[in-house]
């Protein structure tokens, strides 16, 4: 009797092992399906989504984050700063715009070689900028440690939802997918599989979304937006992921679209509300022009990116409401 009980049980764990190997290598495992059809030699990643356009790419400057200026607002971070080495990042650089001259890059460059996975460090527009991926990845860890965290960031300045991060109607309408969302799926069917290739199971959590300035109209601005939810969890296998945006800014001449982000919010009760969808306040962090530094003085004017302080302070809120409503 117990040698074919051992038997039974050695065979269960085969068909299991050949069952999960028989998976489409594409796919990702979300809240809702069962762990325990994680195979158990493979390490679980909580991987994390960045996209959007110049607020998500991100303009505030490593070389202003200990200036006394920008500590007293973002207090809630230890200094010195330091990027948590526990949190991974993935990045794709972009694409040059023939719109915005020969030599306009509205993509990412930290200066790291882009599709491999490495500490957390500033990712934005060049090697001495970064956006909400630093205190992000920072608050997470504070809230717990047991983590296992990689962020895959693909986001380009300039870029429209409409256009550009069009997703189409589904997985196999690439002919409709705008430019942007064909850089992104790229960048995340990257760092996905790279994770595997060592034997990690990559489990997309979530994702962050920082855009708007390129679109214009409500009912469009929200139909587009809950669309591409739909879409980036359809295109990942991952139905219950938690979208956390945050408001566009300013909020003149964007009030069209700043209604439209509030009611695709879960707790707006609008025919628009989107599940597992949270939009956090953006209209107090700090801008660009109130940075202590910059690299040309004519940044000096600038009133619609967030500053130093001003995007470690999105990418906090961004990671509470990503673990609370």
């Amino acid at each position: 009797m117990r040698t074919k009980i051992i038997l039974a049980v050695i065979a269960e764990i085969f068909i299991s092992s050949f069952l999960y190997g028989c998976q489409k290598s594409n796919s990702s495992v979300g809240d809702d399906i069962n762990t325990d059809t994680l195979s158990p030699n493979r390490e679980n990643i909580d991987i994390y989504l960045i996209g959007g356009q110049s607020n998500a790419v991100g303009v505030g400057y490593m070389q202003n984050i200990e200036n006394p200026q920008i500590v007293t607002l973002t207090q809630e971070f230890p200094r010195p700063f330091k990027a948590d080495p526990r949190v991974q990042i993935f990045y794709l650089k972009g694409w040059y715009s023939p719109s915005w001259g020969p030599w306009s890059f509205n993509g990412l460059n930290n200066g790291n070689p882009e599709l491999t996975w490495m500490p957390l460090v500033h990712c934005g527009q060049d090697s001495i900028t970064f956006g909400p991926e630093l205190g992000f990845g920072n608050r997470l860890m504070q809230l717990n440690s047991k983590f296992n965290i990689g962020i895959i960031k693909y986001a380009s300045s300039g870029s429209s939802l409409e256009v550009d991060w069009n997703p189409g109607d589904s997985v196999s309408d690439t002919t409709h997918w705008g430019t942007q969302f064909k850089w992104f799926v790229k960048a995340v069917d990257k760092g996905m599989d790279a994770l595997k290739e060592k034997g990690k199971n990559p489990v997309i959590r979530g994702m962050l979304w920082q855009q708007g300035e390129a679109d214009t109209g409500y009912d469009n601005y929200a139909n587009m937006l809950g669309h591409f939810i739909d879409r980036v969890r359809e295109q990942w296998d991952v139905p219950n992921m938690r979208f956390v945006y945050g408001y566009v800014f300013p909020a003149n001449p964007y009030s069209e679209i700043r209604y439209a982000e509030r009611d695709v919010d879960q707790n707006s009760g609008t025919k628009y509300a989107k599940n597992n969808a949270f939009v956090v306040w953006t209209e107090d962090l700090q801008l660009r022009k109130d940075d202590p530094w910059f690299p040309d003085p004519n940044l000096k004017t600038d009133a619609v990116h967030f500053g130093t302080a001003g995007q470690l302070e999105l990418g906090r809120r961004m990671a509470d409401k990503m673990l609370h409503n």
